[in-house]
């Protein structure tokens, strides 16, 4: 685990029964992905190495609608960890706080980004994506121990991703397994609350003459 920045030591918020959850949002109405999408690029560094991963940041948005604390918590390079976090600080005074059942509450959020590089046309595909096709079709079929096999599969390539949780939780009722599909649905649940971007995908690419950068959001 390694701190690229702390304001304040991280303290994770507790779980609370909120009959009414607004998550926190930019003062301005824009969405943070469409923020950090804009301003994030491959640093020289991690693109001359190709760099590719996920970059995992959890940060706190207090009840005053500050972010008074960052912590990385994964990174394909220190120079892009450093970038997002730079970025992401110039936001730290513009933000509509937590509501939990109309009261403001402090709130960590984590933001998920992921690196991926390519050559020419080649089209990227998200092979979490492609395997939740895979647990669908088994689902289908009624392979149950088949589509559980594949959904862990896909949480070990992101355990941030809600979804997952969920469909893995259908597949443990499917196997009379209640106490382990609400402990899925429980941990979906959480990081729904927690997730301001699914994920933000920045894609490196090289063309016969340049180095050309898209952003997608999922």
């Amino acid at each position: 685990l390694i701190f690229i920045c702390s304001l304040l030591s991280m303290v994770h918020a507790q779980e609370r029964n909120c009959g009414s959850f607004l998550k926190a949002s930019l003062k301005n109405g824009e969405k943070l992905s469409g923020y950090l999408s804009k301003r994030l690029v491959f640093e020289k560094e991690a693109a001359r190495s190709k760099t590719t991963g996920q970059l995992v940041i959890d940060f706190r948005i207090n009840r005053l609608g500050r972010i008074d604390s960052i912590n990385v918590i994964e990174f394909p390079h220190e120079s892009l960890a450093k970038q997002a976090v730079d970025v992401l600080l110039t936001t730290k005074n513009s933000w509509q706080a937590t509501t939990c059942d109309s009261s403001t509450i402090d709130h960590v959020y984590k933001i998920v980004i992921e690196y991926v590089w390519k050559s020419g046309d080649e089209k990227y595909v998200d092979p979490v994506v492609r395997i939740k096709k895979k647990v669908d079709k088994a689902m289908k079929k009624e392979a149950y121990q088949k589509a559980m096999e594949w959904i862990n599969s896909a949480i070990a390539l992101d355990e941030y991703d809600p979804s997952l949780f969920r469909r893995r939780a259908k597949i443990f009722e499917r196997l009379d397994d209640s106490a382990s599909a609400k402990t899925d649905i429980e941990t979906s649940k959480r990081l729904k609350n927690m997730l301001l971007i699914k994920k933000l995908l920045i894609t490196g690419y090289t063309t016969i003459r340049r180095v050309e950068v898209s952003r997608t959001r999922f």
